[in-house]
């Protein structure tokens, strides 16, 4: 489950990448199959330091234009901003989530699937454990850290759950670029500014 968390986690900041490095690529697919790790580390970092809204983080032409044109196809204005606003609430919340040590611990996920040691701890209940990782915290003397994971229905149900929303959030994600194609808008290199903006 968690391994699945962290793929979607993946997958979702890899999209946001290739919307936002669109203009590199001959194709967003080309974009997206291109992504490395780092990539999506880096736009997440992007993400949770962006102050700006939607169409400025990934690189887009306004949101007034894009609103300007797909109201002509009969989406109604409050709608298309409501969504908006939930697509940038949902980009900043996987950020969180990313780079969240008791959340996600991506990092430490990745060692942990290639062998990191599994402590018991008497403290935690039958079906918990701690997960020793490197210290990451620069402001910790300690040379190792422990993460909490269990394996309770609990958490499972938990983790279950958040891979369903962020699945869901990368899919509405992927759906409003393909939209933004058709109106061609996702390219658009002209008076709005669209791929070449910063």
């Amino acid at each position: 489950m968690f391994a699945e968390y962290v793929g979607a986690l993946e997958s979702m900041g890899a999209w946001g990448w290739a919307i936002r490095n669109r203009a590199d690529a001959p194709l967003l697919i080309d974009a997206f199959l291109s992504y490395r790790v780092s990539d999506v580390s880096d736009f997440y970092a992007t993400v949770a330091g962006h102050d700006g809204d939607l169409a400025s983080l990934l690189r887009l032409p306004p949101t007034q234009a894009i609103t300007d044109v797909l109201r002509k196809r009969g989406a109604p204005h409050g709608g298309l901003l409501s969504d908006f606003y939930a697509l940038d609430e949902n980009l900043k919340t996987a950020a969180t989530h990313y780079f969240h040590p008791q959340e996600i611990f991506v990092l430490t996920y990745n060692k942990a699937k290639h062998g990191a040691p599994i402590v018991e701890d008497p403290d935690l209940p039958p079906d918990g454990y701690l997960l020793m990782g490197p210290n990451l915290d620069s402001q910790s003397a300690g040379r190792y850290a422990f993460y909490k994971f269990g394996s309770g229905d609990e958490i499972v149900a938990h983790t279950n759950k958040l891979v369903r929303w962020v699945s869901r959030s990368t899919q509405a994600l992927v759906a409003f670029a393909e939209k933004l194609k058709t109106d061609g808008l996702l390219y658009e290199t002209g008076a709005h500014g669209g791929a070449q903006s910063s």
